[in-house]
C-alpha cells in the first residue's frame, strides 16, 4: 500500500482524501433521504419523527392548524427540504470532478520526472522507464476509480432526494385538501 503512495505521490494522497470525503457526504444524504422514505412508506404522517422531512412538515402544518397554507407556501416549503436532502451534493459532484484532474496531474508529474531521468547521461534501462510510466499511470487511474463512484452515487442520492420531495409535496397537499371546508 505503500508503494502505490511513493508511486502516486501527493496527488494519489489527495485523491483518496477527497473521495473519502465524497462518500461520506453522499452517504449521510444518502441516509437521510432513507430515513425520509421509510417514515412516508409506512404511512408515519400523524407522528413522524422530527428530525424527517414528514415531521417538519407535518409541525409547521400544525403551527398553523386553524389556516390552510396556500400552494405556494407548500412549494416553498418543499424548495426547503429539497435544499435539506440535496445539501453537500453539489460539492461531491465537484470532487467527483475533480479526482480525475488530480490524476492526470500526477500523471504529468511522474511523466516529467521520467523524462529527467532519461535527460541523464549514461544508459537508461527499459525497466527504469517503464517504472517511471507506471508509477505516472497510477493516479489517473485512482482518479478515475474515485470519480466513476462518486458520480454515480451523486445522481442516485440526487434522484432519490427529488422523489422523497416530490412524495411529501403530495402527502401535504392532501393533508390539505382533506381539511379544506366542503364547497
Amino acid at each position: 500500500m505503500l508503494h502505490l503512495f511513493s508511486e502516486g505521490g501527493w496527488p494519489l494522497a489527495a485523491i483518496l482524501l477527497l473521495s473519502a470525503a465524497g462518500w461520506w457526504i453522499a452517504c449521510r444524504r444518502l441516509f437521510d433521504v432513507r430515513r425520509d422514505e421509510r417514515g412516508l412508506q409506512r404511512g408515519d404522517t400523524r407522528h413522524p419523527p422530527t428530525d424527517s422531512v414528514a415531521g417538519r412538515m407535518l409541525q409547521r402544518l400544525e403551527l398553523i392548524a386553524p389556516v390552510l397554507p396556500s400552494r405556494e407556501a407548500i412549494q416553498g416549503w418543499c424548495r426547503e427540504e429539497r435544499g435539506r436532502l440535496k445539501a453537500g451534493l453539489p460539492l461531491v459532484a465537484t470532487i467527483a470532478a475533480a479526482c480525475p484532474l488530480l490524476g492526470l496531474l500526477g500523471t504529468l508529474l511522474g511523466m516529467i520526472h521520467t523524462f529527467r531521468g532519461l535527460g541523464v547521461d549514461g544508459p537508461v534501462g527499459r525497466e527504469v522507464i517503464a517504472e517511471g510510466i507506471a508509477a505516472a499511470l497510477t493516479s489517473t487511474q485512482a482518479g478515475l476509480v474515485a470519480a466513476l463512484p462518486l458520480v454515480v452515487l451523486h445522481g442516485y442520492v440526487g434522484a432519490r432526494a427529488e422523489r422523497a420531495v416530490a412524495a411529501i409535496e403530495r402527502h401535504t397537499t392532501r393533508w390539505v385538501s382533506l381539511r379544506e371546508p366542503a364547497p
